[in-house]
């Protein structure tokens, strides 16, 4: 088992290894393509969330992300490795079982989530506001020749 990704609406998804990776301002998360879901469903599951945990092998949480709110590009790729198997390679001289790790191969999900520029919304909502100041100013003029 690994570790896995659960949203805020509570679905968890199975994690490639090393299929999580954070930087200060994105995000790429590598999961299995779950049975019964469709690419629609898992992108409404990611989209929007603001906090992302990492649960252990046994569920339970290990860490939280939080601001990766903005979808940046959803893949999904047929034949990505999802996991390893140890399969039986023969035995040593001593008669003692040798193992060796294959690939496990699949489809999976690559998720690339970015955390909101507070930048461009602060200019937004200076623009906006500047808007809004301007359409106060015609009505109450409009008002007061009225």
């Amino acid at each position: 088992m690994s570790e896995k990704l659960k949203t805020q609406s509570g679905a968890v998804y199975e994690l490639t290894p090393n299929g999580a990776y954070f930087a200060d301002d994105t995000a790429k998360v590598i999961f299995v393509f779950p049975n019964g879901k469709t690419y629609e469903q898992i992108e409404s599951d990611i989209e929007g969330n603001d906090r992302l945990l990492i649960l252990d092998a046994d569920g339970e949480a290990m860490e939280t992300k939080v601001g990766y709110t903005c979808l940046d590009g959803i893949t999904k790729k047929m034949d990505f490795v999802i996991g390893t198997k140890q399969v039986e390679a023969g035995t040593d001289e001593s008669g003692n079982t040798l193992y060796t790790t294959e690939d496990v191969h699949g489809a999976a999900m690559i998720v690339v989530l970015k955390k909101a520029d507070i930048r461009a919304e602060l200019a937004a909502a200076q623009k906006q506001i500047a808007n809004l100041n301007e359409t106060v100013d015609m009505l109450v003029l409009a008002d007061l020749e009225g």
